[in-house]
């Protein structure tokens, strides 16, 4: 749809490691990318891709909704102590818009984005992580 991507982005929020993770899933043209981090970023940690496909019209009904959505200010969205998410909407040339992911509309665009990566996908990268957090904690 007009080139515009849609990255939603989600971290455990400030935990001590070895509990911190971060995933971002960006939805385009191409399809589907999530990328995972399963440490902050500052300990330079391995990052896990793994891309995956979607239909055009499930592509189009995700970026219209979050077209949608209500703009936010995305200063001040500082979380301490719970998880932090927030979905962009990026154009072709590099602007992009926050959108508010507060909402029951919001929250369920959310949910739809999670469910376009296959389970298998997520368990993978789940099962990777609780092995770098094993080989963290010995």
């Amino acid at each position: 749809m007009d080139g515009i991507r849609l990255r939603y982005y989600w971290n455990t929020g400030s935990i001590p490691p070895p509990d911190y993770y971060e995933y971002t899933i960006e939805i385009s043209t191409q399809g589907g990318l999530i990328s995972f981090r399963p440490d902050y970023p500052d300990n330079n940690p391995a990052e896990w891709q793994e891309s995956f496909s979607l239909t055009e019209e499930q592509q189009d009904m995700l970026i219209k909704q979050a077209k949608d959505l209500p703009a936010i200010d995305s200063v001040g969205q500082i979380s301490v102590g719970g998880t932090l998410e927030s979905l962009t909407l990026v154009s072709q040339s590099g602007i992009s818009r926050q959108v508010s992911t507060g909402t029951a509309l919001g929250g369920l665009l959310v949910d739809r984005i999670k469910k376009t990566v296959p389970e298998r996908i997520w368990q993978k990268l789940l099962k990777n992580f609780e092995a770098y957090r094993d080989s963290r904690i010995k």
